[in-house]
């Protein structure tokens, strides 16, 4: 089982699963997201404007042998600054350009680095003409009927046809609401004080006692327990100097449920 956190959902994969996450590998963090432009793109005769250059699904995986790309999003909680981006095509065309500079950045950097983990990505793209591509939506289930709810992408899936047609790639709309239509994929949400907390580090590049009592409304007490438990499994490292904190440990990333 591998397990891998995008945002706030945790995606576990089974053992039949070779899988990567793209977007945080050196190989393309230290290339092709160099590469920064600004795209206009023409839909339906509206102007879309997609900046910060060369962009990158979330993971890279094979499944029986054939390559998946597989983009996340999670809407929830913000439903009504997206709902522009699912009617009128954007986030399909968001997709449909992270697909593509993907498999220009995996092929590009095999053949720059040669780096073994790549290989089997590139030949089964090679070996196989239709790619599989998914997008994970997540999006509020409050207030809104169950008709909206069974599927979340039927015109999603359209509208990424549309602009894949030159990969012809077989596609696929998931959430969690649905019977899975990935084999050997389980996901769940992180709870909410480890997702403040990420984005925490990320934001400051440390956490402090009091972040984490906040986070999860502990008393100090409690807080020191967990954080030497935290420390003890190398998911944090404290510092003294210039000021008490916690930094990232080598496991934080593994960082999926609180001790």
């Amino acid at each position: 089982m591998t397990s891998l956190v995008e945002g706030a959902l945790v995606f576990e994969f089974s053992e039949g699963w070779l899988i990567e996450k793209y977007d945080e590998h050196a190989i393309y963090r230290g290339g092709v997201e160099r590469l920064k432009d600004r795209l206009v793109v023409e839909v339906d005769g509206r102007s879309h404007v997609l900046r910060a250059g060369t962009k990158a699904v979330d993971f890279i995986g094979l499944w029986r042998g054939e390559i998946h790309f597989i983009e996340v999003k999670d809407f929830r909680g913000h439903r009504i600054e997206n709902k522009k981006r699912l009617r009128d095509g954007e986030l399909a065309i968001e997709v449909a350009v992270k697909v593509r500079d993907t498999i220009a950045g995996l092929v590009g950097g095999f053949q720059r680095t040669g780096a073994p983990e790549w290989r089997p990505f590139v030949e089964a793209l090679a070996r196989h003409g239709r790619p599989h591509v998914c997008l994970w939506l997540e999006e509020d289930t409050l207030g809104r009927a169950p008709m909206e709810l069974g599927h979340p992408g039927l015109s999603l899936e359209k509208e990424l046809d549309k602009q894949l047609s030159w990969l012809a790639p077989r596609l696929l709309v998931q959430n969690r609401r649905q019977t899975a239509r990935l084999s050997g994929i389980s996901v769940r949400s992180l709870p909410d004080g480890i997702v403040e907390l990420r984005a925490r580090m990320r934001r400051n590049g440390w956490i402090s006692m009091a972040d984490y009592c906040s986070a999860f409304g502990l008393s100090s007490q409690a807080t020191g327990t967990h954080l030497k438990e935290l420390c003890a499994r190398k998911i944090l490292v404290e510092t003294s100097a210039p000021a008490a904190a916690y930094h990232a440990g080598p496991q934080w990333l593994e960082w999926l449920i609180p001790p």
